[in-house]
């Protein structure tokens, strides 16, 4: 007998692996016939989708299908890392180029030099340097004014710097300054520079500063090998996530997530050669599978270091925190108790205050710069004009987005046309965001673990405008394609992914509209997001049971 089922095992596995091979064969033939890139990923999306909920409805009778399904989907995560970057891996481990050019010349020069740029003042010291070396910048006209966002002439731009080389650099830091950009230059061509010194700046936390400051410091750019371990680090921190993933909620699991962050759209030509772009990406994963083992000092101190890393993470604290509320409330005026399996007022009371005490020292890392605790206000006064920028720009994600849109043009709309439509439709933008966040809000206190994320969510997509690889955290929807979750769930959130990522895909794939495609994905999160808060509340998932009104919640303690 255990003959045969090790025979039967080997068989599973043989035929899991012949599965892998041929949708990993199948990805490559697509790519070779020139197949639309869009086109695949969308075939990879619903293949994994459909693993997933086959994976989640065999129970563990059914072991040669969970087996398959894990199969399937290494093939896939394989497929699609290398759909998705073999170009780039070329370009950066093979060519030795730095491929996200546009991100290391922010990130690199501005954590470098922040205590000389601060936040304001790197384009200006980059078109002094060019005047100093002899510019070859001739053809810009005008130049990103980072203080207001709005546009300089390149002679003021020259002036400014010229006044903060003479106000903040020491001399040497001033050749050290030269020498980095003379590096960067020769990586880009002269209108790229262009585009990237009419962007919107060096925009980090003081605490991501900080890292980045030691980081930069220890990396010489004239040495590429230490360029390339330095690129290499988020793809090490995404494996350990993987690991932890894996061990929380199993490899099928682990695979999913990997699967979408990769094909994600927010996530093109990302992946390879930036510095630290997605360590709060990793800390929100973790903190996820931490919080689902029951960890929470480490779920707390994770979600710590994403917020102050990049603020907007702090939003997804409030679904545990207005769960822990109402338990509470509950518990000390209608004397009820948790349901069987529901997260305790104890486990929440240790996540919160993990998150605070770890948010409070994060914070004092943060005064570390040379400007102290005023880097702070700083980066305050730029992310609030940041923040109220972000409405002019065509592939971004939030609430915002979808009232700043005249449905009577198909056209996309100028910057100033955009900021017109929406002051026009504020009150309407209000009334959604409030009803969108309302929900949000009872669906977070009636609904237990990781799936309390989900209806988070929306505290993020109501009031806020992202950059659009920050959307990256949709896949914390996967997390809910258990067989722990209740069956309308998984369908519920399959089906959500499947409409936004396949919408974009294939908008993107025929029409070719960037700002179109990302309207329809705010469009489509205008309705998805509501309607998984609305299925979390009727999922029964309630915190409270009435079966035994003399018991009462246990808070008490850490």
């Amino acid at each position: 007998m255990n003959f045969q089922a090790s025979l039967r095992s080997c068989i599973t596995h043989v035929l899991g692996a012949l599965l892998a091979g041929l949708l990993l064969l199948t990805v490559e033939l697509q790519g070779s016939l020139r197949v639309d890139q869009d086109l695949i990923k969308a075939q990879i999306l619903l293949v994994t989708l459909g693993a997933m909920l086959a994976s989640s409805y065999s129970g563990n009778e059914r072991r040669r299908t969970q087996f398959l399904c894990v199969w399937a989907l290494i093939g896939l995560t394989v497929s699609a890392f290398w759909l998705e970057n073999r170009r780039d891996l070329n370009r950066f481990y093979g060519q030795h180029k730095i491929t996200r050019i546009w991100n290391v010349f922010h990130y690199y020069l501005g954590a470098k030099y922040f205590d000389e740029l601060g936040y304001e003042d790197l384009y200006n010291c980059i078109y002094f340097a060019e005047a100093e070396l002899g510019s070859r910048f001739h053809n810009h006209v005008t130049v990103r004014d980072l203080t207001t966002l709005g546009m300089i002439s390149r002679g003021e731009a020259v002036v400014r710097g010229r006044r903060c080389v003479e106000e903040r650099f020491t001399e040497e830091r001033w050749k050290d300054f030269h020498r980095d950009w003379r590096v960067l230059r020769k990586h880009a061509s002269t209108n790229k520079w262009s585009r990237m010194l009419q962007d919107r700046g060096y925009n980090p936390t003081p605490f991501w500063t900080v890292i980045g400051t030691q980081l930069a410091n220890a990396v010489d750019l004239s040495d590429f090998p230490q360029i390339l371990w330095m690129g290499s680090l988020d793809w090490i921190l995404i494996a350990l996530t993987f690991v932890v993933l894996a061990w929380a909620f199993g490899i099928t699991m682990a695979l999913a997530c990997s699967i979408l962050f990769t094909i994600h759209f927010v996530n093109d030509d990302r992946l390879i050669g930036g510095i630290l772009q997605y360590d709060w990406w990793c800390a929100i994963m973790a903190s996820m599978a931490f919080f689902h083992r029951r960890k929470m000092m480490l779920s707390g101190g994770l979600m710590a270091y994403a917020t102050c890393a990049r603020v907007f993470p702090g939003f997804l604290f409030l679904g545990p925190l207005l769960l822990y509320v109402v338990q509470f409330y509950h518990s000390r005026f209608y004397f009820t108790h948790c349901r069987p399996g529901a997260f305790s007022g104890q486990f929440l009371r240790r996540f919160i205050l993990s998150f605070v005490v770890s948010c409070a020292v994060l914070f004092m890392v943060g005064c570390g710069t040379a400007r102290g605790v005023g880097a702070w206000n700083d980066f305050r006064a730029k992310i609030s004009t940041h923040s109220g920028n972000q409405i002019y720009s065509a592939r971004r994600i939030g609430l915002k987005m979808a009232f700043a849109h005249n449905y009577s043009v198909y056209e996309r709309p100028h910057g100033e046309e955009k900021v017109d439509v929406f002051k026009a439709q504020r009150l309407q933008f209000f009334l959604v965001a409030l009803s969108i966040s309302t929900v949000a809000a009872l669906a977070c206190t009636r609904t237990q673990g990781v799936h309390i994320f989900i209806p988070a969510l929306s505290f993020i997509f109501a009031p806020l405008i992202l950059s659009r690889y920050y959307w990256s955290i949709l896949v914390i929807m996967v997390l809910a394609i258990r067989r722990d979750a209740k069956p309308i769930l998984r369908i519920a959130v399959a089906l959500a992914l499947a409409i936004v990522f396949i919408g974009h895909y294939l908008y993107e794939a025929f029409a070719e509209s960037p700002y179109h495609s990302f309207l329809c994905v705010n469009l489509a999160l205008c309705v998805l997001l509501p309607m998984l808060s609305v299925i979390c509340i009727r999922s029964n998932d309630s915190i409270t049971s009435q079966e035994s009104p003399t018991t009462s919640l246990n808070l008490s303690g850490v």
